[in-house]
């Protein structure tokens, strides 16, 4: 019994010596959420997403803010003097322009909150007008022309604001060509067409209404240009200079502009869109169509060509930063240093939902009773969040029950048409701008889910994927590409990596008009050392020995660390730090098989010859009872490499369940293992011999 607790004593000695400082230093703690937003838009930024820029703000305070990408990723291709428009090159990284906190963005449809609405709002609260105030009492011809006469007469700033005004809902004003939804009266052109500021007025008041006021709710452009109009017929200034004058400027804001490159900003201090103007790679025609890349212009084809680049529904640009500033405005009563830009009560009755939809205020977008916009804003979000999207790819929310604020913004256009849509952008189906997986991340990482697992989430998002479009595929590539980063130090995205190759590799069945542009974002990994590291398993003997897997006697998560770095090794998208991680794991397989074995022997304690004779009695074969337990120690320890499956020949640093991070107290309790396992043979051996 002495001999025995002397056994167990030594190797808890063991144990608790290796526990020490070093060891604690290398438990990593898992990957929050906010770290996981990070890894998904830089994932995608390597399959095609050019930019991005993500701000929260909790509480009025700061609590993440990033950037992503590039300004621009891409080049025109031009012969014989012109464009192609159905090809593009990839820019090298290394011309390629950052984005940074101070890079604007083409806000879109934001436009229309930070710029359309807030003007509106302003003018409220400074009682120039009211929601009952009738556009027949601004433009006073109104009620005499066009289509719908009886509801123009009636039409009021609430109706263009809550988008139940009746007007049809994108009439192309810029394109000669368009006839659409202009109305059945025999014309063969669209006889709204301008491409001149000075006339947009008239074709707006002449633009059709398909149904009764406050009937129906339908997303409108044409609301938003007449209420720009309406703001700049009561204050005497152009949209763009009121903005600066009472908001912007007041406010401090360095970063907000229209027409970014006529207001003292470059080309590389904005984002760009569209390749190829607004042809969609050349799908589409009508007058001064643009043809090279749309940079520090306005995207939307209306506020460029027929507005000239300011109207009330397209046309600003903006950072992240000072955006935020803005949407901060609807949490703290509309005021900023002192600075009044509307008031409380405004704010009151801007945000009542509509009794038609839910979703809808007065400009603004809402969550809704049935988190009907929880596509953008994620479950997650109150019932009274407010915000609303663009659609260069910008997102803005403001959560009022939370006291939360999230802007994300991406370039989403910048890239080529996939077809066979010609809206399907290769973009079209990546997680960072359909807003909501981003926006739910961001709740989680302020502490709304407490069992929130990076991997759990990415490899949810995978399986739950619907390919709509080859761009969702790319979408799932590039989540693969993220689960081999968190594969470094979480077995279990290993493990799923291993278990579904197919999906893990992706790298020669996606369906795409532009297949060959993948292989250009893809940044060069150097796999020299991980390839050499596997080719000396190859004339390791000692790993020859048993044939498992094919070639080696390791345990199991050797062998899924060798399956996975060579797996690693074949795949185009890994990154170098997983790469590296790989090597490193097994050169400390090939370390410990490399270890001198102990040749000598252990000193053995001299018997007592006074109290030997029982023993001898018990074990007659053998003439000394401590040189039996020694030889029955070492072949019992023999034995367990094929009896005991826990107990593995080769000792490896296996990853904790917790972490997956290598542990190096494993080793001793393997030990601490075959110490109390060999002691209980010993026992059951000497039992059975006494029976007899």
């Amino acid at each position: 019994m002495l001999k025995n607790f002397v056994v167990i004593l030594f190797s808890l000695t063991l144990l608790v010596s290796n526990i020490n400082a070093k060891n604690v230093e290398e438990v990593s703690e898992a990957v929050s959420a906010f770290q996981l937003i990070d890894m998904i838009v830089e994932a995608e930024v390597s399959y095609g997403l050019s930019g991005a820029q993500l701000v929260v703000l909790k509480d009025g305070k700061t609590v993440k803010k990033e950037s992503y990408g590039y300004t621009n990723s891409y080049k025109n291709i031009v012969r014989d003097g012109s464009v192609v428009l159905d090809e593009v090159e990839v820019v090298p990284v290394a011309e390629r322009n950052r984005v940074t906190d101070e890079t604007l963005f083409d806000l879109a449809s934001n436009t229309k909150m930070y710029a359309g609405n807030y003007a509106i709002q302003r003018l409220i609260t400074q009682g120039k007008i009211t929601m009952d105030t009738k556009v027949v009492d601004i433009f006073p011809d109104f009620k005499y022309i066009g289509i719908g006469v009886d509801q123009q007469s009636l039409m009021n700033i609430g109706h263009l604001l809550r988008h139940d005004s009746g007007f049809i809902a994108s009439p192309k004003y810029h394109n000669n060509n368009f006839l659409g939804n202009l109305g059945n009266d025999g014309h063969t052109e669209n006889w709204l067409y301008t491409q001149d500021e000075d006339e947009i007025l008239s074709k707006l008041l002449l633009t059709p209404i398909e149904y009764d006021l406050g009937t129906k709710v339908r997303y409108s452009d044409v609301d938003f240009m007449l209420l720009g109009k309406i703001v700049e017929e009561i204050t005497g200034m152009p949209l763009d200079e009121y903005l600066d004058k009472e908001v912007y400027g007041p406010l401090g804001l360095k970063n907000v502009s229209f027409n970014p490159l006529n207001s003292g900003f470059d080309a590389k201090q904005t984002t760009s869109s569209e390749l190829h103007g607004n042809t969609r790679d050349g799908r589409e025609f009508f007058n001064n169509y643009r043809e090279t890349i749309v940079t520090g212009e306005v995207h939307d084809e209306k506020a460029f060509h027929s507005f000239a680049g300011v109207s009330g529904h397209a046309g600003l640009f903006a950072s992240a930063k000072d955006t935020a500033v803005l949407a901060q405005l609807m949490l703290d009563g509309g005021t900023l240093n002192n600075y009044e830009v509307f008031s409380q009560e405004t704010i009151d009755e801007v945000v009542q939902p509509s009794d038609l939809n839910d979703t809808y205020a007065y400009g603004w977008r809402k969550q809704g009773k049935d988190q009907a916009y929880g596509w953008a804003f994620s479950n997650y979000a109150s019932e009274a969040t407010i915000g609303h999207t663009g659609w260069t790819g910008t997102l803005t929310q403001i959560d009022p029950e939370d006291n939360l604020v999230i802007v994300l913004f991406t370039n989403a256009r910048n890239s080529p048409i996939m077809g066979p849509d010609k809206n399907d952008f290769w973009t079209k189906g990546f997680n960072t701008n359909d807003y909501g997986t981003i926006t739910s991340l961001v709740y989680e990482g302020l502490g709304y889910n407490d069992n929130f697992n990076a991997t759990d989430f990415v490899i949810n998002k995978i399986e739950s994927t619907e390919y709509k479009s080859p761009s969702h595929k790319n979408s799932v590539r590039a989540l693969y590409k993220v689960l081999k980063d968190l594969a470094i130090n979480d077995i279990s995205a290993r493990d799923y990596i291993l278990n579904n190759l197919e999906g893990a590799l992706l790298n020669d069945d996606l369906t795409s008009e532009t297949n060959h542009i993948d292989a250009s974002f893809i940044t060069n990994v150097d796999k020299s050392k991980l390839e050499a590291t596997l080719g000396k398993f190859e004339k390791q003997p000692k790993l020859r020995t048993v044939e498992i897997d094919n070639q080696y006697e390791l345990n199991e998560n050797d062998l899924d660390n060798l399956r996975f770095a060579k797996l690693i090794l074949e795949d185009d998208t890994a990154t170098q730090t997983l790469v590296d991680s790989l090597e490193d794991k097994l050169s400390l397989i090939l370390a410990e098989v490399d270890k001198p074995e102990e040749t000598k022997k252990p000193e053995v304690e001299e018997p007592d010859k006074d109290n030997n004779e029982k023993d001898e009695d018990i074990d007659s074969d053998v003439e000394d009872n401590t040189e039996k337990e020694d030889t029955e120690i070492k072949e019992i320890d023999k034995d367990n490499k094929d009896e005991d499956t826990n107990v593995p020949v080769i000792v490896d640093k296996p990853k904790t369940p917790e972490t997956g991070v290598e542990n190096n107290i494993y080793p001793h309790i393997t030990l601490l293992k075959i110490s109390v396992f060999t002691i209980a043979k010993i026992n059951r051996r000497r039992s059975k011999v006494q029976s007899k």
